[in-house]
């Protein structure tokens, strides 16, 4: 993707955060806008790293700091997004948030976000996944797992 196309994929994504906003004189935005919010965020380049830990109330020295910014980097390659469905998660407190965007080569991608009201207001980002990418990244468990072979001789 030419600097071109990734300007032009970043205007685009600020556009649509500024048409999908709360009425003026609101500080704090639905989990909706939040979701769209992620996918300006990775457009950004460079990123604000103030805007990164409020996000995702992460600090400059936390350990998943540079999976998250990878994963950003994957994110960064799709268009615009569309929402798609919003369902609340009452068990975790958290709302789910699905939507789409066109990759290159006119593909479409679907993603998911799931987002939980911060402790200072707003939302903020618990996790999200997309065609080859998530966040946090899943943990393979280390040690002895379950086998379906049966005892040596």
């Amino acid at each position: 993707m030419s600097p071109f196309e990734k300007a032009a994929r970043v205007v685009a994504l600020l556009a649509i955060s500024l048409v999908s906003c709360r009425s003026p004189g609101t500080s704090q935005s639905g989990p909706e806008q939040a979701a769209l919010d992620l996918f300006a965020l990775a457009g950004e380049n460079p990123r604000d790293d103030l805007r990164v830990d409020g996000m995702f109330e992460l600090g400059p020295d936390d350990p998943g700091r540079s999976e998250l910014l990878d994963a950003l980097d994957e994110l960064a390659d799709a268009g615009p997004p569309q929402i798609t469905d919003v369902q609340p998660l009452p068990g975790l407190g958290r709302v789910a948030i699905d939507l789409y965007a066109e990759l290159d080569g006119g593909t479409i991608a679907r993603y998911s976000v799931q987002l939980e009201p911060g402790a200072g207001g707003g939302w903020k980002v618990r996790w999200f996944q997309g065609p080859g990418l998530s966040w946090p990244r899943r943990r393979v468990p280390r040690g002895e797992g379950l086998t379906t072979s049966g005892p040596p001789g």
